[in-house]
C-alpha cells in the first residue's frame, strides 16, 4: 500500500511547521527527521519491514545515508520515533495540565487527545503497530517506553494518594493497571480492530472505581 508523504501528520512525530520558535539550523534538522520518518513509512507500508534497510530509507528521503545514521543509529530508532515522540509531549502534558483534577483525569484527557489524533487514520496507525509487533527489537524498546509511562503515573498517583512512589505500593500497582490496561486494548486494536479510544476510558473507568476513594483531597 502506498503512502503518500506528510500524510501522518502530528501522528507520528513533530512536524517541520511546529519548530517555529527554534533556529533555523533545528528547524532543518527536524525537516530532514520528518523526511526521514515520512520515508521509512512509505517502505514499511509497500514491503515487508525486514526487506527495508537504511539505505533504501535514505535513498526514499533523499539523503546521504550518512544524514540518516545522524538521526536514527538503527531501524528500531526509526521504527519507534513516534513512541518516543508522544512520551515526551506526554511528559509536557502533565506540566502544562495540572488544573485538570487528579491522575485518572489526566490520563484520561491524555489518552483522548493522543488517540484522536493517532485515529486520524486508523488503518495506518493499525499496520504500523502490527509491523513493531513482529520485530523483537521494537517490542522491547515498546516495553521501555511502557514503564516510563507507569513511572510517570506513579508519581502523579502518589501525590493523589498521599503516599511515597517508591517500592511496590499502592501508586505503582495501579499504575502498572493503568498502562498495561492501556496495552492490552491496544493489542486488540491492532489484531481485531474496534474502538480503542472507547475501550481505553473503560480500563480507566474501572480501575479509578476500585482506588478512587484512595485519593486525599488537597487541605
Amino acid at each position: 500500500m502506498k503512502v503518500q508523504r506528510g500524510k501522518m501528520k502530528d501522528s507520528v512525530l513533530l512536524r517541520a511547521g511546529d519548530t517555529g520558535k527554534f533556529p533555523k539550523r533545528e528547524k532543518k534538522k527536524a525537516e530532514t527527521r520528518q523526511k526521514i520518518i515520512d520515508a521509512s513509512l512509505e517502505l514499511y507500508f509497500e514491503r515487508d519491514p525486514r526487506d527495508v534497510t537504511l539505505e533504501h530509507v535514505a535513498e526514499r528521503a533523499g539523503i546521504h545515508v550518512q544524514t540518516l545514521y545522524r538521526h536514527f543509529p538503527n531501524k528500531t530508532s526509526l521504527m519507534t520515533a513516534g513512541d518516543d515522540y508522544w512520551l515526551e509531549k506526554f511528559e509536557a502534558y502533565l506540566e502544562d495540565n495540572k488544573d485538570i483534577g487528579d491522575t485518572f483525569a489526566v490520563w484520561r484527557s491524555w489518552l483522548t487527545f493522543a488517540y484522536t489524533q493517532l485515529l486520524e487514520d486508523a488503518d495506518k496507525f493499525r499496520n504500523l503497530n502490527r509491523r513493531k509487533f513482529q520485530d523483537v527489537q521494537a517490542l522491547a524498546a515498546l516495553w521501555g517506553t511502557q514503564v516510563r509511562y507507569e513511572d510517570l503515573l506513579c508519581e502523579g498517583l502518589a501525590k493523589d494518594f498521599r503516599i511515597s512512589a517508591k517500592g511496590m505500593g499502592l501508586p505503582r500497582l495501579v499504575a502498572g493497571m493503568l498502562v498495561a490496561g492501556n496495552a492490552a486494548v491496544m493489542r486488540t486494536f491492532t489484531e481485531e480492530g474496534g474502538d480503542l479510544l472507547t475501550e481505553c476510558i473503560k480500563v480507566i473507568d474501572t480501575v479509578e472505581k476500585m482506588f478512587a476513594s484512595h485519593i486525599k483531597s488537597a487541605k
